[in-house]
């Protein structure tokens, strides 16, 4: 902890900069209370770029998600972009778009403004909000030469976050992320001149440089969804849906519509405005478009204990009789349809929290329904449950992700497999690896993160291949619709898929089944611990896990040797010639990983624990391959439990 005169310091630079009254009572209130240990909490680590941009709490000081901290992000972009772009005629331009949370209005109003003053077009994804996935495709739609998406997708209600995406369409990798941290710390000085930081003013100032274009861009985005992903009308069964508070509701009832659904939803905005924003976006964008699953670990299961699940169904199948008798593709789960910033009905707003989907169970149980999709807020992610032999699953990511390889993959010929890539993070499931082994496309592994996901993807199409999919296990879905994880066009393939398989008169659970049996019999076990504090996770790494060098690491774990052990953070893997990892090191993360073997060849173990780069956890992925036989399921969750606590609950503690 910094001495505290270095932190009254920092206190005083705080109170010369923030203009919000709430915030800076609370920095003045701790300084008051000599609070601190909170002080050097907020103010002496400056927030910085994660696996998915700016995230943190919404509240005071340089650490945190607040007025300072994103005008400050916004300048250093901009001025980031403006140094790049020095001496090339081009005309610069970015995407801004927010979800729902308290106060994302205002920090995109905030980023817009920055952008407006430092003289980029601004095509704000507005008004209202918008589902993450759509900022990418409209960097990609507009030419434009960065994104920034206010939200911070599945985190708690306190949180916000930052997310910046390059003029590719993808999330910010090196050394892009480092520069425009630098950037920022050369931009601290907020470019307002009254004490209210009007962003109005500057709206009103720049008002031929800012477009509105929410209407016509949903347009686009939901016509290149039916022209790349639907290939036929859905019918036949119902789907119990949940945006889980979030803002997916009108982007999965007009997926609906495009796969044949003529129930009405009721999303429809007025003529009027939907023209005037329509010409509006249209006229700016004449010059710039071109001709061409986790589970928590030792936490008990969330439950919606004040709701009334009959009362549910009675909501989500009162329009059933209406519409002229037609059912909904969608039902949905009425307390959470509408987007309401502090998720009341779950505790995490993550689909893959044990108890986030109970009530759409409960939804879809009273109605005669077997089966639940959901997005998380943002809808960048997607979830699913299936009521098969009277028995509820929820799917993991691996498992959604292996159904979704398997499902394109057969879409091709052999010879187009040929120069087809499909890519997933290198904490998800190794079986996608052995389903292009068996049936001759490509694959590839990266980092955790769509940022490497998506660039790597780009990589590969450059290179002429095609990369129709991409996944992380936690339900992190892409597609070739953007370089980015979308939930929307998830739900698109899923309801598809899904048809085909009632067509064949097929279960999920059969499917996969089949896949084991062709591909090798996978499981995973994966989970998290929570901390109070995310600058813990590197201490628990350091004194606990890591045992990275050439002589060092172990060589067995309980009743398994160590075939390999690769430390990302160090730079350190005994299975190459040198002991240099391929994958990209990064020493501002932690991630190790270590494969096992059983005294059976065919058994393989694949543990790897990281830092979470957008909460404070230690995550742990386990997977368990066996090349034939049910014991896996035994060496899946049994065994790998004991690992778990051997390797970090110490640590915890």
């Amino acid at each position: 902890m910094l001495e505290n005169k270095k932190l009254l310091k920092l206190a005083k630079d705080w109170l010369g900069v923030d203009v919000d009254p709430v915030t800076r009572a609370e920095i003045q209130k701790l300084v008051d209370d000599q609070k601190y240990e909170e002080l050097d909490k907020r103010l002496s680590n400056r927030i910085v770029f994660g696996t998915a941009g700016l995230r943190s709490r919404m509240e005071a000081g340089f650490s945190r998600i607040n007025d300072v901290t994103i005008l400050q992000a916004s300048q250093g972009l901009a001025k980031y972009i403006l140094d790049l772009s020095a001496g090339k005629d081009e005309d610069l331009s970015v995407v801004i778009g927010h979800d729902h949370r308290h106060h994302s209005e205002r920090y995109a109003d905030l980023a817009a403004a920055a952008f407006l003053h430092y003289g980029f077009k601004v095509y704000y994804l507005g008004p209202g909000v918008i589902a993450t996935p759509v900022v990418p495709f409209s960097v990609d739609h507009f030419k434009a030469s960065a994104g920034v998406m206010i939200t911070s997708s599945h985190n708690p209600k306190d949180d916000n976050g930052y997310k910046v995406y390059w003029k590719n369409g993808c999330q910010i990798i090196p050394p892009h992320d480092k520069g425009i941290q630098k950037s920022i710390i050369h931009n601290l000085k907020p470019f307002f001149t009254d004490e209210k930081w009007d962003t109005e003013s500057v709206f009103k100032e720049h008002e031929e440089e800012l477009q509105y274009c929410k209407v016509e861009v949903v347009e686009s985005y939901i016509q290149a969804i039916k022209e790349k992903l639907i290939t036929g009308p859905v019918s036949g069964f119902q789907a119990v849906y949940t945006p889980m508070h979030g803002v997916g509701y009108e982007f999965a009832a007009r997926i609906a519509a495009q796969l044949g659904d003529e129930y009405d939803y009721g999303i429809e905005e007025s003529a009027e405005t939907n023209e005037a924003s329509k010409d509006e976006c249209e006229t700016a964008a004449d010059g710039t478009k071109s001709d061409e699953g986790e589970t928590a670990v030792e936490e008990t299961s969330i439950k919606n204990g004040e709701i009334d699940p009959q009362q549910s169904v009675e909501k989500a199948s009162a329009g059933v009789d209406h519409n002229d008798g037609k059912k909904p593709l969608l039902v949905v789960v009425p307390e959470q349809k509408n987007p309401d910033p502090d998720f009341p009905t779950v505790s995490f707003p993550n689909p893959e929290e044990k108890g986030a989907l109970d009530l759409a169970i409960s939804t879809a149980e009273k109605a005669g329904i077997s089966l639940v999709v959901a997005n998380d807020p943002d809808a960048d992610r997607f979830s699913v449950a299936v009521k098969e032999r009277g028995v509820w699953k929820q799917l993991t990511g691996n498992e959604i992700g292996f159904l979704f390889a398997y499902y394109i993959a057969k879409k091709y010929s052999k010879d187009e497999l040929d120069k087809v890539y499909m890519v997933n993070s290198t904490v998800s499931s190794q079986m996608i690896a052995s389903v292009a082994e068996k049936m001759g496309f490509h694959h590839e592994e990266t980092l955790t993160g769509f940022k490497w996901i998506g660039n790597k993807a780009i990589d590969l199409e450059k290179e002429g291949f095609s990369v129709p999919f991409g996944f992380e296990e936690a339900i992190g879905f892409m597609f070739s619709v953007s370089h980015d994880k979308d939930g929307i066009s998830a739900l698109a393939v899923f309801l598809q898929m899904y048809q085909e398989l009632r067509n064949k008169e097929l279960s999920i659970s059969s499917v996969l089944n089949q896949g084991y049996k062709k591909f090798g019999f996978y499981s995973s076990c994966n989970g998290y611990y929570r901390t109070t504090d995310k600058s813990i996770i590197p201490k628990i790494f350091d004194e606990t896990i890591r045992q990275s060098a050439f002589d060092q690491y172990p060589r067995r774990i309980g009743d398994y040797a160590v075939l390999s052990w690769r430390d990302l953070t160090v730079g350190f893997d005994s299975s190459t010639k040198d002991h240099q990892p391929v994958l990209p090191i990064d020493p501002s993360s932690q991630m190790i990983t270590c494969t096992l073997q059983g005294a059976n060849e065919n058994e393989r173990v694949r543990f790897t624990a990281r830092g979470s780069g957008t909460e404070p956890k230690l995550k742990v992925y386990i997977e368990a391959k066996k090349s034939m036989g049910c014991q896996v399921k035994e060496i899946g969750k049994s065994r790998l439990g004991s690992f778990k606590k051997k390797m970090v609950q110490t640590g915890i503690q």
